[in-house]
């Protein structure tokens, strides 16, 4: 007689009845806290149960041999026989049957198992297929049967790899860095990869973007995602905000994780909402987003500041950029200020030696203790009070002009681009503020408390705490180091600037996909630098702009969590010098290779932070013409004023 058997897939059970003496057959099943799922054997009345266990990792690599772990448990009295038999999806191969010219996605053995006894065998298999595939083991003896059903996930070998193409939607060249040539067209870019055109007669910009893929890539593992938006802070706001994910492509799991993926939103929620982006909705959305992220950040809180991990010590630098993200954070929702972020200054105040000016640090970014390194963070230190407002604090500006003087005295011996470019953006701020109390005069001082009127005209004719000796730094000291940045920018062949220790210019016969990238340090000194030259005329901000953005990411972040905060403030800050009243953007995606196809995305006020994206572009036809593919891009728009962005994110294994 056929017995009845019971199969558990996905927590259900299938039953397919049977006539076996008229004796009724029930199914036990239960998920182990290993994840593996253990099904029970059908049990006849009087009988001991015999159960089936597998156990296989869940995520494997394709083309290497894995072990499937097979367990029989008896139950019963006595010795018994079991016979099992697995069998895999197309997609699955056992070793055992490479060199028999039999089925090779199945394969069987037989396993005596003594009373009360567990027998195992190891089963090899080797997956030839990416994704989800599916185990099928069938143990059965005479009158029991208990079938286990296994889902693989298989995964390509090699190195996985992520490259984005980010680029200007500017069909007006309102901001672009070259002069318009003849025929009025400027071109943008003309490389091996991407070729960007804008024709100002008919105000249209056209992209051409190779996907032709490397060579050495493994086949199948491509995948290619156009995204478009309507403003230049959509892509974090929508991947960390609405999406809740990652803003960095590496997860770290320290403060700094936590601090790239609130510190870079924050800015951009800020412009959003300056910039009248944010409605009703979006603005609960970003609450929930900073109160959830404050909260990640306590783990790292130490009594009044923080640090990298739970058990490493409190560091200056990583304090200071807390600090900064808090105090912009509590523009979007509640913050406990005097907890917070009074206690975390104060612990600041706490780290300067009263001797030289500089700042003690605990937690070292860098193998050793520098000049450089100490310049930059008492710049860094300068920055947070003058951005969080804190010379309203008597103890704090004193601690303000004792990192200007330090700075001051420092200028000459910077060597590192990003050093220099946060002291002239901190002196830069610093002349600003001695400006603001200039213009107060012998006004009622608006700040609370008595006598702190009095100390910043005592600190204007250059006392300090009774030191009738010490000048305050000269009123110009920041055009010094303006122009010190000015003279070490870098340019590339098209017309992009920015700042770094080498050059980044890759050639143009080079294929995008085998370009190095640049090093964090180079995208913070130019966000800094963006910065500092944003409110000076006679540089082309444009330039500068360009370069950062085209080294974004696919979520519109950068490579860690210092110098993504720095380039979203510092791009937000140019949206918003840049920025008019209407956005009206149309954009069209063709393929030259596939006649009929045609997307077109359109961007309002309404959705100017919301993504438009085309998911696996043209998968099948890419693969088919990997070698020469072309997909162009062309946007047209005759009222755009802000800067909007197109990448072309590709991943592949190689």
């Amino acid at each position: 007689m056929k017995a009845a058997k019971k199969v558990r897939q996905n927590g259900l059970e299938l039953d397919s009845s049977g006539h076996h003496n008229h004796v009724e057959f029930h199914g036990r099943g239960s998920v182990s806290q290993s994840g593996h799922l253990r099904v029970g054997a059908a049990t006849a009345e009087g009988a001991e149960d015999v159960l089936c266990s597998v156990r296989l990792p869940y995520k494997v690599t394709r083309l290497e041999e894995v072990k499937v772990k097979v367990a029989i448990y008896n139950f019963h009295t006595e010795d018994i026989e079991v016979g099992v038999k697995l069998t895999g999806d197309k997609g699955l191969c056992f070793s055992a049957n490479r060199y028999r010219g039999t089925d090779q996605h199945n394969t069987n053995f037989t396993l005596k198992v003594g009373k009360q006894r567990t027998k195992s065998r190891d089963v090899k298999v080797i997956p030839l297929e990416n994704g989800e595939l599916t185990l099928r083991v069938d143990a059965y003896n005479i009158n029991e049967r208990d079938i286990v059903e296994k889902k693989i996930y298989v995964v390509a070998e090699g190195q996985r790899m992520r490259k984005s193409l980010t680029f200007v939607l500017d069909p007006e060249a309102k901001h672009a860095s070259f002069q318009p040539e003849k025929w009025r067209k400027v071109m943008l870019s003309d490389t091996a990869t991407i070729k960007n055109v804008i024709d100002l007669r008919k105000k249209t910009q056209k992209t051409k973007v190779d996907l032709a893929m490397p060579r050495e890539i493994i086949r199948g593992t491509e995948n290619c995602k156009i995204s478009a938006f309507g403003d230049l802070m959509g892509d974090i706001i929508n991947h960390a905000v609405i999406k809740s994910k990652s803003l960095l492509d590496n997860s770290v799991q320290n403060a700094e994780e936590v601090l790239g993926d609130l510190g870079p939103t924050v800015h951009a929620l800020l412009y959003a909402n300056m910039s009248g982006l944010m409605d009703k909705k979006l603005g609960e959305r970003a609450r929930k987003f900073v109160r959830h992220g404050v909260a990640r950040l306590m783990k790292y809180r130490k009594e009044q500041a923080f640090s990298l991990t739970p058990t490493s010590p409190e560091g200056t630098w990583l304090t200071t950029a807390v600090l900064k993200t808090l105090c912009r954070s509590s523009k979007l929702a509640f913050i406990d200020k005097a907890i917070l972020i009074d206690h975390g200054f104060y612990w600041l105040l706490n780290q300067v030696d009263p001797k030289n000016g500089t700042l003690k640090e605990r937690d070292w970014r860098l193998a050793k203790d520098s000049l450089d390194y100490q310049v930059m963070l008492s710049a860094e230190v300068l920055i947070a009070i003058l951005e969080c407002e804190r010379y309203k604090s008597e103890d704090h500006e004193s601690l303000l002009y004792q990192m200007a003087y330090y700075l001051e005295d420092n200028l000459d011996t910077i060597q590192e681009p990003m050093v220099l470019a946060k002291v002239a953006y901190a002196l830069t701020l610093f002349e600003r503020f001695n400006e603001a109390a200039a213009e107060m005069g012998s006004e009622p001082s608006p700040w609370e408390g008595e006598g702190e009127m009095e100390e910043l005209e005592d600190l204007e004719e250059g006392l300090v705490e009774g030191d009738e000796d010490e000048l305050e730094p000269e009123p110009k000291a920041s055009e010094e180091a303006v122009k010190k940045l000015a003279a070490i920018s870098k340019i590339n062949s098209q017309g992009q600037v920015y700042w770094s220790t080498e050059e980044v210019n890759e050639d143009k016969k080079i294929p995008f996909w085998y370009h190095r990238g640049v090093k964090a340090s180079a995208i913070e000194a130019t966000a800094y630098a963006l910065l500092v030259f944003l409110d000076r005329p006679e540089a082309n901000v444009d330039a500068i702009a360009d370069w950062l953005v085209a080294q974004r990411n696919q979520h519109g972040c950068f490579i860690g969590a210092l110098d993504s905060m720095a380039a979203i403030q510092a791009l937000s800050s140019y949206s918003l010098v840049k920025t008019g009243l209407k956005v009206d953007l149309s954009c069209n995606v063709t393929s030259d290779k596939t006649k009929h196809y045609s997307h077109s995305f359109k961007f309002t006020e309404q959705n100017a932070i919301r993504p438009e994206s085309l998911n696996n572009y043209e998968s099948i036809t890419l693969a088919s013409y990997v070698r020469e593919q072309l997909n162009q891009s062309r946007c047209n728009d005759a009222t755009m004023k802000a800067a909007k962005k197109v990448s072309n994110s590709v991943t592949y294994n190689f």
